[in-house]
């Protein structure tokens, strides 16, 4: 039998002037107006950093870092195409230098080069070719077993290739020199090459200035590729005068040259492409404007139409929910996109309009400020170590400055102490507090106050991996150990009692939706239901004798640990960060029927979530912690490790251990963040009453 070979079909997109234009924006609105026509597509993006991938870069330099079904930690455009495009990628999706030099290094030490000189072009450059190759290969198969698609020679599959960077850079070259070689090996309508150049406005005149895109066009021919369509980054929608000129320098048609001006939301951005109809320009470029794929293989996620009311729903909504999110990386909307992107979706579905608070965790723990001391070096060191010190001080008698421990309330920076009220008042007034995952030490006594605070006042919590460990540790500070903590944090005093802090207990006194739960600070009853009034002060040992669970232990001396949350042992004594975590989509099982969980998932028993941790709950302090009320209402697959906590008589106040964030799309929110959505605005028993116990997320968008 004669193998079929589909239409393939390739779409790439470059970058000039300077990065972070939204390349990644761009191409996944155009998938999203390709989709809409039936048509089949995967996508690869090219990142040139050394890195293997982007799982130990911070998230101050790179944004978020997304985690991909198969456990790749990849760049954050990867999850705009997942979100956008509803497909699942992989790790191979994602090309980057380290991972191809890599690759050509290891043939080179298996001798797989024959003793030739390895060298960029052709051996890197073949490399780079054949890894696009591969994945095209590898999503179509994968595409036609999902369809049943048997006349896959009549079926066109395109796949979108963005190349990170700018061109004229070193690092980009290499690809820019591979993709060319691959395009003088296809036929011209085999291929689309787009380039993103930023348009300024200088001048009173308000002037659009393409001096820019004719000189970042002119780099991009340099290296032998020549554009078919220019995207213009525009505050303003690029006008007819600077459109004729980019086209007459540029040497592209004129209604090739497309204005992506700045837009209310980013799903108003298909709809702004196909107002100058550029989907239909490009499948006439790719010879495809009379292929129709048959509905009977495949149908579209959604039509143009349903991705129209979307944006619209985005655009009409009044009424307004605000999230406080709780995290150390406050300074760009790119570290939590994921989550930003699933609550939008959360809010557009129930018809609210979101307001993000960013509140920095370091900003709600006063810290102590150190008083500085100056001593004679003479008396501290030896007659050596002070000659030393001679040589390199003018000073005939040098002092050393050291960081004295003690310290007094009059220390207390009032810049410091602005930024903690401030930070408590954003919190106070919120309707919800969200605390995402992280690393670090960095600002996480903040992060334990803030789930302290939503668990006294009884305000709707989402704790995400690191934010569900806080919340544990908090508890477990409450009624168990005060001394406990994280064997992350160990290095560092972290046993600060979160008690006494003055802003845990307090809401405005005219906010009657949220009633205080503390009477001249001790804890209500209703908050500590069927706990013994010794449990807060008895030792840990005396805690495990009052509640009966003695027999769970083979010794009392195993649970003497301040630890309630440890290392994962198949990553104890590993040095290596990069790839050394609990990573991917992990099967979780819901062993609690009466959860807000269960219900959110519509009754499900398994779900599938991604991971992306090294830390788990100590399983010997399970036992202790539901006692006082934290149900762990989900495990994994072997009933071993935590997966999902809830307080089951607040409101809404869950942990999970995953991140919901990563499998939330457009049309289909994640469970955990609708209900949290729903929560915060006091709605949820009414949704789940609606559906019989049941969220029914996504339910909204099977009518349009």
């Amino acid at each position: 039998m004669e193998t079929q070979n589909p239409i393939t079909k390739y779409i790439i997109v470059t970058g000039g002037n300077m990065s972070g234009l939204g390349k990644g924006t761009a191409m996944s609105s155009l998938g999203v107006l390709l989709l809409t026509k039936n048509t089949l597509l995967t996508t690869i993006k090219i990142d040139p950093y050394l890195n293997i991938d982007a799982g130990t870069m911070s998230p101050y330099e790179h944004g978020e870092v997304y985690v991909l079904e198969d456990g790749g930690e990849v760049d954050l455009d990867l999850g705009n195409y997942e979100r956008f495009l509803n497909i699942k990628l992989t790790y191979k999706n994602n090309i980057t230098s380290g991972k191809v030099y890599e690759q050509v290094i290891k043939k080179e030490r298996k001798g797989e080069y024959l003793g030739k000189t390895v060298q960029v072009v052709p051996h890197v450059t073949d490399a780079i070719q054949k890894w696009i190759k591969d994945v095209i290969d590898e999503n179509i198969k994968k595409m036609i077993k999902e369809y049943n698609i048997t006349d896959i020679d009549q079926i066109p599959c395109i796949c979108l290739i963005e190349v990170g960077g700018t061109v004229g850079d070193i690092e980009s070259a290499v690809y820019l020199e591979a993709l060319q070689q691959l395009i003088n090996n296809l036929r011209s309508d085999d291929v689309c090459l787009c380039h993103l150049s930023h348009v300024p406005i200088t001048g009173n005149l308000k002037e659009q200035k393409t001096k820019p895109t004719q000189h970042s066009v002119k780099i991009l021919r340099e290296a032998g590729l020549k554009p078919d369509f220019i995207f213009c980054r525009c505050e303003q929608p690029l006008n007819e005068e600077a459109k004729q000129k980019i086209s007459l320098f540029s040497q592209v048609k004129k209604e090739h040259v497309i204005s992506l001006h700045d837009t209310s939301n980013v799903y108003k951005v298909p709809l702004i492409l196909d107002q100058q109809n550029f989907c239909t320009n490009v499948l006439k470029k790719l010879n495809l404007e009379h292929i129709v794929l048959k509905n009977r293989f495949y149908i579209a996620p959604y039509s143009f139409n349903t991705w129209k009311q979307l944006s619209d729903r985005y655009e009409s909504s009044k009424e307004i929910v605000n999230i406080g999110i709780v995290g150390k990386y406050t300074a760009s909307n790119d570290t939590y996109l994921s989550i930003i992107s699933a609550l939008v979706h959360a809010c557009i579905e129930c018809g609210y309009k979101l307001v993000i608070k960013y509140i920095n965790s370091s900003h709600l723990s006063l810290k102590k400020k150190k008083k500085k001391k100056t001593i004679d070096l003479k008396k501290k060191l030896t007659k050596y170590q002070y000659d030393i010190c001679l040589d390199n001080d003018n000073d005939s008698s040098p002092k050393h400055t050291f960081v004295d421990e003690t310290t007094t309330d009059d220390d207390y920076d009032k810049k410091r102490k602005v930024k903690y009220d401030n930070a408590w008042n954003t919190l106070r007034s919120v309707d919800g507090v969200l605390v995402p995952g992280g690393f670090g030490t960095r600002g996480i006594e903040g992060k334990y106050l803030s789930s302290q605070y939503c668990r006294l006042n009884n305000v709707p919590y989402l704790g995400i991996c690191l934010g569900m460990q806080t919340s544990v540790i908090d508890v477990t500070r409450q009624f168990l150990n005060k001394c406990a903590s994280s064997e992350e944090f160990e290095d560092i005093d972290e046993a600060q009692s979160t008690s006494g802090n003055e802003h845990g207990y307090k809401r405005e006194s005219n906010d009657e939706k949220h009633i205080d739960c503390y009477y001249n600070g001790m804890p209500t009853q209703k908050y500590i239901d069927n706990i013994p009034n010794k449990l807060a002060d008895d030792k840990l040992q005396e805690k495990i004798k009052l509640m009966g669970i003695t027999d769970y232990y083979k010794s009392i001396e195993e649970i003497d640990n301040n630890n309630v949350i440890i290392s994962m042992d198949e990553f104890k004594g590993d040095d290596k960060k990069g790839g050394t975590m609990r990573l991917g989509v992990k099967k979780s099982q819901i062993i609690d029927k009466d959860s807000l969980i269960y219900k959110s998932y519509d009754e499900a028993t398994y779900i599938y979530e991604r991971h992306r941790h090294r830390f788990e709950i100590n399983p010997k302090y399970v036992p202790l912690l539901e006692a006082v009320g934290l149900s762990f209402v989900a495990k994994d697959s072997d009933s071993v490790r935590m997966e999902v906590c809830e307080i089951k008589h607040l409101d809404f106040y869950v942990g999970v251990q995953f991140h919901p964030e990563f499998t939330s799309r457009p049309f289909k929110t994640n469970p955990i963040f609708l209900s949290f959505i729903l929560a915060s605005k006091g709605m949820l028993k009414d949704r789940l009453n609606k559906f019989g116990n049941k969220l029914r997320s996504g339910c909204l968008y099977n009518k349009f």
